[in-house]
């Protein structure tokens, strides 16, 4: 089995609910033999840091709260599991740069654009525009769209 880089993303927003799924004891059986960073930016947490270790597989695993550069790590990884945010989403669709040292060739421009995007509109936002975005980039064939359940 190939191992994947999965990244996925909250921005700089609360989505408790997809940061609570993906943290999962059913999701993180499936992710276990993969590598996976998950930024959970102001989302909530388990209490204490002995529920948060029992929950976490011990392969490569990172959960952090921001990340200065988390568009790299986006830009480098095979699948983006996201809320979806504008800035998020741009940060997916946008190529990674010339003045971008990537850290491997597993990035290489043919595999940058074969990634996947899975986007998680956040419903308890104001309105539907997490909605409405994640919609048309369906329909676009740009993106996967599902729910925290």
């Amino acid at each position: 089995m190939e191992q994947l880089r999965i990244v996925a993303t909250v921005g700089s927003t609360e989505f408790t609910s997809l940061i609570s799924a993906l943290l999962n004891k059913d999701t993180l059986q499936l992710l276990k033999h993969h590598s996976v960073l998950v930024q959970y930016g102001n989302s909530a947490l388990p209490t204490t840091p002995q529920a948060l270790q029992l929950q976490l597989p011990t392969h490569d695993f990172q959960l952090v709260k921001f990340l200065p550069d988390l568009e790299l790590k986006v830009s480098q990884a095979d699948i983006v599991i996201s809320h979806a945010g504008a800035g998020s989403i741009l940060s997916f669709l946008r190529p990674p740069s010339s003045n971008t040292i990537l850290s491997d060739t597993k990035t290489s421009t043919a595999k940058w654009r074969k990634r996947t995007l899975i986007l998680v509109p956040n419903s308890t936002l104001m309105d539907s525009h997490q909605q409405d975005l994640a919609d048309e980039m369906k329909r676009k064939g740009w993106a996967t769209v599902s729910d925290t359940q």
